[in-house]
């Protein structure tokens, strides 16, 4: 495109590469309808990052909030008692099939204009799935055991959403080998992927009515592979999260190993987001991820020392504070 894109809110994920066995595959895709009306605040950015004036803007938040309005009400349980439309438009929406229905006016307003591509990068991501840590001690490790797991593997439901009247995707990321990290050291599984960046003119008529930039991965925008594994480079430093366990050990004969079992559940859903600056604009994907099972975690512990593992904010995973 003739610009250089930085890369921001994933900083940390660098390291070298290690091999992992895995697979990921298609799980389904959202249209650009159905990410307006469960986001307000980003349908807004996504029209302003386009280029597109504040009347176009208010415009289409307006059909937007109608789609929404009149959605709420079909879903209404004192309407349709009957029907299982359970949650409401700002979180998950029950019935995709409803909202496409209420959408269509809004989509109708933005079929009478046409986004031309100019231009295209593709921008190699890393999307974080969980980091495996082992305590900075001699003779500790940690490890995921999926021979221990029932199904034998470990699974994420990565959804992707992109900008700038981009749609989303969710992919399933499937690990089938065990991984483990030796003291001091932190290993993340990752889902790479490839986005498409691009810059597009949109016109209404034939005049040209906004310039900007837009990221959809619901279709040819983005492309991934199986899931990766990478050694974090020594100076990665997680930001902490809740405590998890304790393991006392200070009063164990210094240098004796013992072995622990750990269940890793996934608490909530997290969302995060990768900033793309071109210029004077800025378009993000924003991902979030939700563990199919829980993870059986082992750690190798040295006598002579307590222990405290914590969750990370960074992502899914567990750490353990100096």
């Amino acid at each position: 495109m003739g610009n250089s894109v930085v890369i921001s809110g994933l900083e940390w994920v660098r390291g070298e590469e290690e091999s992992l066995e895995g697979h990921s595959a298609d799980l389904s895709s959202q249209d650009w309808v159905r990410t307006a009306l469960d986001d307000r605040a980003k349908f807004a950015k996504d029209l302003r990052l386009l280029g597109l004036d504040h009347g176009v803007v208010r415009q289409g938040l307006r059909l937007r909030d109608e789609a929404e309005k009149d959605l709420k009400e079909f879903s209404s349980p004192t309407r349709f008692s009957h029907i299982d439309y359970a949650d409401s438009v700002g979180g998950h929406v029950s019935g995709g099939a409803a909202a496409v229905t209420f959408g269509q006016r809004l989509r109708d307003w933005w079929d009478a204009r046409k986004i031309l591509v100019e231009a295209r990068q593709d921008v190699a991501v890393r999307i974080p799935l969980f980091v495996l840590s082992a305590p900075k001690i001699e003779t500790c490790a940690a490890s995921v055991k999926i021979a221990e797991q029932r199904a034998r593997k470990v699974e994420w439901e990565v959804k992707i959403l992109g900008s700038g009247i981009g749609g989303g995707r969710a992919v399933m990321a499937t690990v089938t080998s065990s991984f483990s990290a030796s003291n001091g050291e932190n290993k993340l599984i990752f889902l790479p992927v490839t986005v498409g960046i691009e810059r597009v003119r949109i016109t209404e008529g034939g005049r040209e009515i906004g310039r900007g930039y837009r990221v959809d991965p619901s279709t040819r925008g983005l492309h991934y592979s199986a899931p990766g594994s990478l050694l974090l480079d020594s100076d990665y430093s997680p930001h902490i999260g809740a405590l998890k366990e304790t393991y006392s050990l200070a009063g164990d004969s210094p240098g004796a190993i013992s072995e622990y079992e750990y269940t890793y559940e996934q608490e909530d859903i997290k969302k995060y987001s990768v900033g793309f600056k071109i210029k004077e604009f800025e378009a993000s994907l924003q991902f979030s991820h939700l563990m199919h099972s829980s993870a059986t975690l082992g750690f190798k512990l040295c006598g002579g020392h307590d222990y405290a593992l914590h969750g990370i904010d960074d992502c899914e995973g567990v750490a353990w504070p100096a």
